[in-house]
C-alpha cells in the first residue's frame, strides 16, 4: 500500500479554517510535480469515464470501474477495480449469458441493476472471466461491492461468500480484496483493506439529499488499511470538510463525494502543502 504522505493537516487541526484557501490553490494544482511516492490524496472512487490517468496519479488508492479503464498497468495509483457481487447491471458483457439462464433477481430501484443470486454459473463468471480481466488489465486489487446485499435479500448463504472469497484470494494470492461493509464477513475472510461506505453520511433516494447519521458506530479494525466514502453536497464545502474531520478522527483514508460518483472530489483543490501522514 503506498503511504499517502500529502494530505490535509489543517482539516484535522484547524478549527478556523479559511475555505477560500481551497479554491485559490484550484489554478495553480500542478499534477505533473506529483510522484508515486508523495502522491497528493490518499483516495479516490470513480466511476465516471471523463478523467485521465494524471487525475488518477494525484491519489495513493484509486478504486475505478474496469469497464471504463480495462488496462491500467501504466497508471501510478495504486488501482482497484470494482466488482459487484450481488448486482449485475444490463451493459455488463456478462449479463445477457445471465439473462438467458434465468439467474438474474428483481431489478434495482434506483440503479437499473438486477440482483443476481450467488449460482455457480456466477461464480464460474466472475472466477474464469471478471478476475482474470482485471488481472490482466493491470490492476493491484478488486473491491468487492453489494455483498450486504447477497446477505440482506437471501441471494446466497454467508458460508457461501467466505467460500468464493476465499477462492478468489486462492486462484489470485497477489490481488488485493478490498471488501465494502459485510462487516459481518470481514474477520471471516481473507480480505487486505476495507471500505467504510456511508459510515458518517447517507443519502436518501427518495428525498434526492444526503443526511447525517446522528449515531456512527466505531467500524475500525486495526490490522487492515481502512478507506472510508461518504456523500455530500459539494456545494457545501464547510459540511463537506466537517466530515473529512470526522473521517480522519476514526484514522479512515477518506473521500467525501456525490453519490454518482462520476465527479471528482471537492478535495482535489487543495494544496500539496497541507499535510498529514498516514501509515500502512
Amino acid at each position: 500500500m503506498h503511504h499517502a504522505t500529502p494530505f490535509c493537516q489543517w482539516v484535522s487541526t484547524s478549527e478556523n479554517y479559511d475555505p477560500s484557501i481551497i479554491h485559490h490553490t484550484i489554478d495553480s494544482f500542478d499534477t505533473q510535480s506529483l510522484s508515486t511516492t508523495h502522491p497528493l490524496f490518499p483516495f479516490l472512487v470513480y466511476y465516471g469515464n471523463q478523467e485521465d490517468f494524471r487525475t488518477f496519479n494525484r491519489f495513493a488508492t484509486t478504486v475505478l470501474e474496469p469497464d471504463f479503464y480495462p488496462d491500467v498497468v501504466s497508471c501510478q495509483s495504486e488501482c482497484y477495480a470494482y466488482l459487484s457481487l450481488g448486482e449485475v447491471h444490463p451493459s455488463r458483457r456478462y449479463f445477457q449469458k445471465l439473462h438467458q439462464h434465468g439467474k438474474l433477481g428483481f431489478q434495482h430501484a434506483y440503479w437499473e441493476s438486477f440482483m443476481v443470486p450467488l449460482t455457480p454459473l456466477w461464480q464460474s463468471i466472475i472466477l474464469e472471466e471478471i478476475i482474470p480481466s482485471i488481472v490482466m488489465g493491470g490492476y493491484r486489487g478488486i473491491m468487492l461491492d453489494t455483498v450486504d446485499s447477497i446477505l440482506y435479500y437471501n441471494l446466497a448463504t454467508k458460508e457461501q461468500l467466505i467460500a468464493l472469497i476465499q477462492e478468489i484470494k486462492k486462484k489470485f494470492p497477489t490481488l488485493k480484496i478490498m471488501l465494502n461493509r459485510a462487516f459481518e464477513l470481514a474477520p471471516l475472510v481473507p480480505i487486505d483493506t476495507m471500505l467504510l461506505e456511508s459510515t458518517l453520511s447517507g443519502y436518501d433516494f427518495e428525498k434526492e439529499s444526503c443526511f447525517l447519521y446522528e449515531e456512527v458506530i466505531d467500524r475500525r479494525y486495526p490490522k487492515i488499511p481502512q478507506y472510508s466514502i461518504d456523500y455530500w453536497p459539494k456545494s457545501d464545502l464547510k459540511g463537506t470538510l466537517e466530515l473529512y474531520k470526522r473521517a480522519l478522527s476514526y484514522g479512515y483514508r477518506p473521500v467525501i463525494t456525490e453519490i454518482s460518483l462520476r465527479s471528482l472530489p471537492v478535495y482535489t483543490g487543495w494544496s500539496p502543502s497541507l499535510s498529514i501522514d498516514h501509515d500502512g
